[in-house]
């Protein structure tokens, strides 16, 4: 079509038939960026309120929890085992000198872990659960708050280290 064009004197106009769609899908890309950057802005702000009401909600559940005096205000209740069923009798480890020595060290020390207890008293890690229990039962100790997978424990206002 170019010999044929060039025959009769006529010169093609030199034109990219490409180049208008071209600008059309650049202008189209542009758009998309555009409202691309602007979602982006708005997840950020989005994320942000979100970590805001996630760290508001954390505070509420503390305060929740230790109005209740529960190691976690949130969380559901364990089914109790069955060899520990209601009514079952549990055996108990934990002699009167390492439930002394658990209550002087809460005395002592203040709020504290099962951990932090160990290293005070020297006693393993199933007694203190035992003493803590019978603490507990005996309302000298209650949970004081709980972060991840620890639970503090400290005397109950107006039990002494030496009760």
């Amino acid at each position: 079509m170019t010999a044929l064009a060039e025959r009769n004197g006529h010169a093609l106009p030199d034109v990219d038939p490409y180049a208008a769609f071209e600008k059309q899908v650049a202008e189209q890309v542009d758009g998309m960026r555009t409202l691309l950057a602007e979602q982006r802005s708005i997840t950020r702000q989005l994320e942000a309120e979100l970590a805001e009401q996630k760290e508001r909600e954390k505070r509420i559940e503390k305060a929740l929890s230790a109005l209740q005096g529960n190691a976690s205000a949130s969380a559901p209740r364990r089914q109790a085992r069955p060899d520990r069923a209601a009514g079952a009798e549990r055996k108990r480890y934990a002699s009167e000198d390492a439930i002394a020595r658990v209550r002087a060290a809460l005395g002592e020390h203040g709020e504290q872990r099962k951990k932090d207890l160990q290293e005070h008293t020297g006693l393993s890690q199933p007694t203190i659960a035992q003493a803590l229990e019978i603490l507990r039962e005996r309302e000298e100790v209650r949970i004081t708050r709980a972060e991840n997978q620890s639970k503090f424990y400290a005397l109950m206002p107006g039990a002494t280290d030496g009760a």
